[in-house]
């Protein structure tokens, strides 16, 4: 006979477990806001789920990965940074936090690091073709700062491409 291991949970288990649960259900309150457009109740919902202190890496990553890009899409660029830079500590091999960081570095007119975070964003998820088309968007309005900043930029962004067609065979 199995016992029920949740039975012998103490006070302080059963309260972690309950903030946990909250944080993922805030999370997936969120997700459905973004999904019909309303960027600001998501972004609430997103702080209420990292209110809870989220212990488990996943749900902390995409609470924080989230808001950044709520955040941005509310053109508050200086907070959506946080987020994701937050979000890219939890979990430094997801590719989304370090395109949304490219995203709020951009909105903030710094578009060389942007440029770098938008070909890391790739390399670490080619199939993924937005990093590559903020990529474009940059070239195509700043290229001469860029090109400055990170010489050989088109020919980095000329193997991204290479590399996602090859990997979409």
């Amino acid at each position: 006979m199995s016992q029920d291991i949740s039975a012998n949970k103490g006070p302080i288990e059963d309260r972690l477990t309950h903030r946990a649960k909250r944080a993922e259900c805030f999370l997936l309150l969120g997700v459905e806001c973004e999904n019909a457009d309303d960027h600001e109740t998501a972004a609430k919902l997103y702080r209420l789920g990292i209110e809870c202190g989220p212990t488990e890496n996943e749900t902390r990553y995409f609470l924080h990965n989230n808001l950044g890009y709520c955040l941005n899409r509310l053109r508050l660029h200086d907070e959506a940074e946080r987020m994701c830079l937050t979000a890219i500590r939890v979990d430094p091999r997801r590719y989304n936090a370090y395109k949304n960081l490219g995203l709020a570095l951009q909105g903030q007119g710094i578009y060389s690091e942007a440029a770098a975070l938008f070909l890391k964003a790739t390399s670490l998820y080619p199939p993924d073709p937005r990093s590559i088309g903020h990529l474009k968007e940059i070239l195509a309005s700043h290229r001469e700062e860029v090109e400055r900043e990170i010489p050989g930029i088109a020919d980095h962004l000329a193997v991204a491409i290479d590399v996602r067609q090859k990997q979409m065979q």
